[in-house]
């Protein structure tokens, strides 16, 4: 008895299935004069459009013979599934999920497997030329990376397959760049069966699957293995927004970094600057002086956190987008590492966005810039997700 198993695909590799239709549409173009100036009533442009479409998939082997088998014998061989070479270098891609999914196939005269086909009706049929072999998928399990779960032998009919019946059977992959997990090995057994009034007494095979005699001889299985999904790939990235002399102070420009920092402001805000509006600061009166910094910053990928850190000499109010996210205005301690703020932000989206802070120096008669100084010493940190690079 001549059992042979073959993989549907033979190129050994297995992709989403894609379909690209580009159109191209013709039209003319009116006579237009403007002034001096005459253009064509008939112009063309010719725009080559290319791409290349890779399978995400290597499956290997392409085919599986078990050849001469006997009667309840268990036979097992190992099959790959992996990303290929053209989808790992691609950037801005990570995960494939995939299915394997047991059909039936067909032979030519020659004796050489065909591809099964399907219905309008949902049936499977075989191309003209060819026949369908006694079906061995019944007897063929899968099991992942020596999960004792999968698809166990004896399963579905025995004939009368439709695709209907070939979903109810499909096995599950998941393969990511990003996780290391790149690779997946299935074991690919066949429970030989014996035939009816030809069984030992001992045999384990379930009456059910025990054919017909007439169907000795070449049986067959299609095993399908496609891609049904691709997720895009995404990385966290950290970024900072702090103050420097990138900040512009309305009515006046951009921001000074102070030079002299006050032994009192021991607050601590890594890659934050102390700035205000001059360097140094102007000589204080009893009027209280406030000033409003903004600085304008683009998000390109999605973001999930945010925190802002603050200190000021000696009030503030701090907007995100318009929206207040954090204000001190009763104590004038706001400048040491005790006294320092943080807060949570949530207000930031992809694109452009905006900082305000509001700051205030409290006026004290008869002090100058070295006993009342002010500041602005801030930082915004948030992590969004971009595509992946092709690194």
């Amino acid at each position: 008895m001549n059992m042979n198993m073959s993989r549907g695909a033979g190129s050994g590799s297995a992709g989403k299935k894609i379909f690209v239709r580009i159109g191209v549409a013709g039209g003319t173009l009116a006579l237009i004069v403007a002034g001096a100036a005459a253009f064509s009533a008939f112009e063309a442009h010719v725009v080559n459009v290319t791409a290349t479409i890779s399978n995400a998939l290597s499956v290997n082997p392409a085919n599986i013979a078990f050849g001469t088998v006997f009667p309840e014998e268990h036979l097992n061989q190992n099959m790959t599934v992996a990303l290929s070479d053209s989808f790992n270098a691609t950037g801005g891609v990570d995960d494939v999920s995939y299915f394997l999914r047991q059909k039936p196939t067909c032979v030519a005269v020659t004796g050489a497997p065909v591809q099964v086909t399907e219905d309008a009706n949902g049936n499977y049929v075989c191309p003209d030329g060819s026949n369908p072999l006694p079906l061995l998928c019944p007897f063929v399990s899968e099991h992942l990376n020596g999960n004792t779960t999968g698809l166990d032998s004896f399963h579905g009919p025995l004939t009368g397959w439709t695709p209907a019946t070939s979903l109810t059977f499909d096995q599950t992959g998941h393969l990511s760049k990003a996780g290391g997990d790149i690779t997946d090995t299935w074991n690919i057994d066949l429970n030989v069966p014996c035939f009816q009034g030809q069984c030992a007494q001992d045999n384990k095979v379930p009456p059910a699957y025990q054919p017909d005699p007439s169907t000795a001889g070449q049986m067959g299985c299609a095993l399908w293995v496609e891609a049904s999904g691709i997720s895009a790939c995404t990385v966290p990235t950290n970024h900072e927004v702090v103050s420097d002399t990138t900040n512009t102070v309305e009515g006046v420009g951009n921001a000074a970094a102070l030079s002299v920092i006050n032994p009192g402001w021991t607050a601590s805000i890594p890659d934050a600057t102390w700035i205000w509006s001059t360097d140094p600061v102007l000589a204080p009166t009893t009027v209280n002086d406030t000033k409003t910094f903004d600085k304008t910053f683009t998000v390109t990928g999605t973001v999930a956190s945010s925190t802002l850190d603050i200190a000021a000499d000696n009030f503030f109010t701090v907007y995100v987008n318009g929206v207040q996210v954090g204000s001190e205005q009763n104590n004038d301690n706001n400048f040491q590492l005790g006294t320092q703020h943080n807060y949570t932000v949530s207000n930031l989206h992809t694109g452009s966005n905006t900082i305000k802070v509001v700051a205030t120096n409290e006026g004290v008669a008869n002090t100058d810039p070295a006993s009342n100084p002010a500041g602005v010493f801030y930082k915004l940190t948030y992590t969004d997700t971009e595509a992946c690079s092709n690194d």
